[in-house]
């Protein structure tokens, strides 16, 4: 007998396959709706509280060193432990030394450098990238164009 969604007379294997993917669906409807959806249903846990911050602007205070303005929008600190300029590791100080620690809704000035003492060279793009305890980047573009 079929019916239009299933045929009764499906061998072994075919009804080996429909369960495996039944199952499939089961768990990827589960971890939707637990890790997007609703993701404090895990007590105790930071799951699915994104970091959510803002590189505001960027200074350039001499030809070797930046200051970069930047927020922090999430309900949670966040902690800034690395920084590159232009895909290479960059010293970073900020009052939070060694990490700069920005508390929830609050701002922060960072002062990033070369490490091997380079300078920015006028009229060149940099890419900046901050990142954070957790592993997440953000990432800011800016030019070298100091204003007399």
């Amino acid at each position: 007998m079929k019916y239009w969604f299933v045929d009764l007379s499906m061998n072994n294997v075919d009804k080996f396959i429909l369960s495996v993917l039944l199952v499939i669906v089961a768990l990827f409807s589960g971890v939707v709706y637990v890790g997007i959806l609703n993701p404090h249903q895990i007590i105790g846990s930071n799951f699915g509280v994104a970091e959510q911050l803002r590189i505001i602007n960027i200074d350039f205070n001499s030809n070797n060193v930046a200051t970069v303005e930047i927020k922090n929008y999430a309900s949670t600190t966040a902690t800034i432990v690395s920084a590159q300029i232009n895909g290479q590791s960059a010293s970073l100080k900020s009052s939070g030394e060694p990490a700069a620690i920005i508390p929830k809704g609050s701002s922060a000035n960072l002062t990033i450098s070369f490490k091997d003492r380079s300078q920015f060279s006028l009229g060149e793009e940099y890419q900046f990238k901050l990142v954070t305890t957790r592993g997440t980047s953000f990432c800011y573009t800016a030019i070298y164009n100091p204003t007399p």
